[in-house]
């Protein structure tokens, strides 16, 4: 059982929706791990994809580094 329950897609806000978008998009799995408690809070996710998402296109790491680092 989740300790936080996961949001059905027909009863998410806009806001929600669009993380989830923008998570899957990126491939990370929306639903899962850390995103599924951050639909919760949007605006601390949407700052969140927008860190990773930068780490992962802008720094001179090789891809593999970058993956090791996010564990």
């Amino acid at each position: 059982m989740a300790r936080i329950h996961p949001i059905p897609l027909d009863k998410m806000t806009a806001a929600q929706r669009h993380l989830y978008e923008r998570v899957a998009a990126a491939g990370r799995g929306a639903a899962t791990g850390p995103w599924a408690a951050l639909l919760h809070a949007p605006r601390v996710g949407e700052g969140l994809a927008e860190s990773v998402e930068y780490l992962m296109s802008e720094t001179l790491l090789p891809h593999r580094l970058k993956r090791l680092a996010a564990l």
